[in-house]
């Protein structure tokens, strides 16, 4: 039987070393900041740089909508005298009013642009630092675990010491064996956690999917610079989308007031000159005989004003509620991280200690001490979690606002 456990520690330390083989080849990269990945996001992420090139396309259009239709111009021959050849010319007259409207709803639709670009900019940035802390969390488990196995092989060394001297079954120094194996399993999954969470990174990073990256750094301790209301009162102000839906809903205003003008008819002027020095002058208008058309699309844009306004209104209000979850969770988790950084972990870990003393001397059972080192791993993982948490309600409070609350 001691064979038997000889040859299972000797498997263990073999996987146990290509682990730490591996991670010293990861631990060779430099230290992976989040104000460099940000920064490398808004430089080379394709979405935005897709919606960049459509806002600056849509600013082209403002100057297109304001401008006069080509003129027209064209050469034949007099009624009066074949000899006679005949020059034309005529301009089609916008009534007045409707080509600087036509350019305040291409401005709007600008500002509709540049505020897509902007909540695409949050977004992705929001999807940055999930991907950033979701990495920093796997890479903590991993180091977690591997700092618990190093701690369950000097358990293991006291089992059998213990049991060499009869005084415990060799159960002790199996089950020891036993948690390395499952904690050993567990590593093999973090790694492929931590390769998927990479992948992802590097995806939004414009990077191939299977390039390395350093460590994350852990978050530094943080404390929101804003009152609850202050976050309330930005978000009405900054956030994207609720511009974009007031930007709309101005636009439609204009294209209510176009729809209205056009009752009133557009104006062709024009003039013909001769050969012979003969000439005439024409003006010609269009007539809105059809008042049906002009009727139906008043009413289209007047539904399309009230539409923006009733889904303004139904933004704000959701808005408002985000904030409210968002800021709740965020202080929730940043207590509880607080309360397992100076409470719970060192009381876990003085426990543990204790339990390891107990176990030595005879006091109590090995079962008592694995039941030490889980709690101490399982509060050493929440403490951790919510750290990540914590970051990830602080970033999404962040793209609900709108702006950077460092």
């Amino acid at each position: 039987m001691i064979k038997q456990t000889t040859n299972c520690r000797f498997k263990l330390f073999c996987s146990l070393l290509l682990l730490i083989l591996v991670n010293s080849l990861f631990a060779q990269l430099p230290p992976l900041t989040l104000q460099e990945v940000v920064k490398e996001a808004k430089e080379n992420n394709p979405e935005i740089k897709a919606l960049r090139e459509k806002y600056l396309a849509t600013k082209t259009r403002i100057i297109q909508t304001k401008t006069w239709e080509y003129p027209q111009a064209g050469v034949g021959l007099s009624r009066i005298s074949d000899s006679e050849g005949m020059f034309s010319f005529t301009q089609m007259i916008p009534y007045p009013g409707k080509l600087s409207l036509r350019g305040e709803i291409a401005e709007k639709e600008t500002s509709i642009a540049e505020e897509n670009l902007r909540a695409k900019e949050l977004e992705i940035m929001a999807k940055v630092k999930h991907s950033y802390w979701m990495l920093f969390f796997v890479n903590k488990t991993i180091e977690i675990y591997r700092n618990n196995i190093e701690l369950m092989k000097q358990y293991t060394k006291i089992a059998e010491t213990e049991y060499t001297a009869g005084k415990v079954t060799q159960i002790d120094p199996l089950k020891a064996n036993t948690e390395i194996a499952k904690m050993l399993n567990l590593l093999v999954i973090l790694e492929q956690e931590k390769g998927s969470a990479e992948a992802m990174l590097n995806a939004l990073l414009n990077r191939p999917p299977d390039k390395e990256l350093g460590a994350p750094e852990e978050p530094k301790e943080r404390k929101l610079n804003y009152a609850y209301k202050d976050l309330e009162k930005l978000a009405l102000e900054k956030r994207p989308e609720l511009k974009k839906q007031e930007f709309f809903l101005s636009r439609n205003r204009s294209a209510l007031t176009l729809s209205r003008l056009e009752w009133y008819p557009d104006i062709m002027s024009g003039f013909k000159v001769g050969t012979m020095g003969s000439w005439e002058g024409m003006l010609s208008a269009n007539i809105p005989l059809y008042t049906r058309k002009q009727r139906a699309m008043i009413e289209e844009m007047s539904k399309e004003k009230e539409m923006a306004e009733f889904e303004l209104q139904a933004m704000k209000i959701m808005t408002l509620s985000e904030i409210r979850d968002l800021w709740l969770k965020y202080d929730t988790r940043n207590r509880s991280a607080e309360i397992y950084r100076t409470n719970i972990i060192p009381l876990a870990e003085q426990t543990l200690r204790i339990s390891e003393a107990s176990y030595r001397a005879g006091r109590n059972s090995f079962l008592e001490l694995l039941d030490s080192q889980r709690v101490f791993l399982e509060n050493q993982l929440e403490y951790y979690r919510a750290l990540t948490d914590r970051e990830h309600y602080f970033t999404e409070l962040e793209q609900v606002v709108g702006i950077d609350l460092k």
